[in-house]
């Protein structure tokens, strides 16, 4: 297995953005749909709370 240049890499991307930004070549682009969440905001809050107290000791 051959070993991956990452600095080659990101070095690539870069100008491919900075090319991108000036107008010389068009970059491929993609829509993508958000996923939509499973619960709404204040459950997500309560497990988290939940974590942080039982982490902490203050969970009755």
């Amino acid at each position: 297995m051959t070993k991956r240049n990452l600095f080659a890499e990101l070095t690539e991307g870069f100008e491919a953005l900075k090319n991108t930004r000036e107008s010389k070549v068009t970059l491929r682009q993609h829509i993508v749909e958000a996923a939509r969440s499973r619960s709404n905001g204040t459950e997500s809050l309560t497990r988290k709370e939940k974590a942080h107290r039982k982490n902490h000791g203050a969970l009755k």
